[in-house]
């Protein structure tokens, strides 16, 4: 993220918990399960977060932005994520992760608003469909 960063561009992406290290503001680790684990469906919560490069040498201040997935919703997420595991039961972390939209940004709340992030998160997905599409059938890649 840092070299996006430098010249002064902002970030928007999907979060996958499992490949960031997250910390409270004041550099403790963050259990984003633990924090996340009594919100209610259909709401969005916001968290505060630093994110820590993986060697530790870099740092981003940023914001989580969670959205709970209806009951419904989840369990059509869960079901799917024990179709494609391939070898035994997904752990505990993935089937929660499965009830969850979670997209990280640079963006403070005062500057966009969680519900405005996650409408731009969920524009991104039909265009990344678009680009495959036409790399695949017009070669576009090439």
């Amino acid at each position: 993220m840092g070299p996006a960063l430098a010249p002064g561009a902002q970030l928007l992406v999907r979060l996958n918990p499992f490949s960031v290290v997250l910390c409270e503001p004041l550099g403790q680790p963050l259990t984003v399960c633990a924090a996340l684990k009594r919100q209610p469906t259909d709401t969005i919560r916001t968290l505060e977060v630093v994110i820590q490069s993986t060697d530790g040498q870099q740092q981003v201040r940023g914001w989580v932005h969670a959205y709970r997935v209806s009951a419904e919703q989840a369990g059509r997420a869960r079901h799917q994520c024990r179709q494609r595991h391939q070898k035994g039961a997904p752990k505990a972390a993935t089937l929660f992760w499965a009830g969850w939209v979670l997209v990280c940004t640079t963006l403070a709340p005062e500057v966009m608003s969680a519900p405005t992030i996650m409408a731009l998160s969920r524009c991104r997905w039909p265009v990344e469909l678009a680009i495959k599409r036409w790399k695949s059938v017009l070669d576009m890649d090439a």
